[in-house]
């Protein structure tokens, strides 16, 4: 099978490397995103790195936490990727790591071959209004400011509640959120390029969208019926990641977690931090090389 892997990367180059290497396989073509906001990031340093897969460095644009603009980068992924013709494409950060070496990452996938890997934590009428806010109401400084906006954010959220405003009136979708992260065939991928145009204006000036596009684009397409693990349960085992939450801030995993990791199996795993634990990103790509 042939494979596509879809990176956002912003930091920790040296863990992007590792990421990379584990990645170059003749049955894969590499797409990486790096966020314009790096300035240390030196292409110079990439060069030459694969050997037997593609490897391409995608044009750079602004990426802000919680911004409509992390969804212009997915797709511009996406889109940069379907030259690639590639049975599958995931997407992946650049602090996650394969668990599995390509090929029981490609046997995985060949026995599963037609089913879409797409999370959901809320679906439909069982989504709750703050989670529908993130694209009934405008969030318009979200691309600019991020995380820096959240007072202002709420003010001004506040005054459109109480205005009135309701993007979604007229909108007859069923909406789904779930994590970012995702493995499509390449049938989905094309159709979420085609028609991608008919849902830019619902999640322009949005909040945190990147957890909600995909997951409506398959809720409201034909391949709704593949999806690999429909239910709205939080269950990281539906994209085959292995993913870990800390009082509410994403978990670094650490060479204490080294056992728990290689015995999992889900495919990928985030996050790493090499500022955190660099050895425990050694050991993963020894037991995966």
């Amino acid at each position: 099978m042939k494979h596509a892997f879809l990176i956002e990367a912003h930091t920790n180059w040296g863990q992007l490397k590792t990421l990379i290497s584990l990645l170059d396989d003749s049955r894969n073509s590499i797409y990486v995103h790096i966020d314009a906001k790096s300035r240390d990031f030196m292409p110079s340093e990439f060069e030459g790195i694969t050997k037997k897969a593609s490897l391409k460095f995608v044009p750079r644009l602004k990426v802000t936490w919680g911004g409509s603009n992390q969804i212009g980068c997915e797709m511009l992924l996406l889109k940069e990727a379907l030259s690639s013709n590639s049975d599958y494409y995931h997407l992946l950060s650049g602090m996650d790591l394969p668990l599995h070496d390509m090929d029981y990452i490609d046997d995985f996938f060949a026995k599963n071959q037609g089913r879409e890997f797409i999370h959901f934590t809320e679906i439909g009428n069982e989504m709750s209004s703050r989670t529908k806010q993130r694209i009934s109401i405008w969030h318009p400084l979200q691309n600019m400011l991020g995380r820096r906006c959240k007072w202002t954010e709420r003010i001004l959220n506040r005054i459109e509640l109480a205005a009135g405003i309701n993007r979604l009136r007229k909108v007859s979708l069923v909406l789904g959120k779930g994590a970012q992260w995702f493995s499509i065939t390449h049938d989905f991928a094309q159709y979420v390029v085609d028609n991608w145009p008919r849902y830019k204006k619902i999640f322009a000036s949005s909040f945190c969208a990147d957890e909600m596009f995909m997951q409506t684009m398959i809720l409201n397409s034909p391949y709704r019926e593949k999806i690999n693990h429909p239910q709205p349960d939080d269950d990281y085992a539906a994209i085959m990641r292995l993913i870990e939450w800390d009082q509410g801030d994403l978990k670094a995993f650490t060479e204490r977690d080294f056992a728990k990791l290689s015995t999992s199996p889900m495919l990928f795993a985030r996050k790493f931090d090499e500022k955190i634990d660099k050895k425990i990103i050694e050991m993963i790509a020894d037991r995966c090389a």
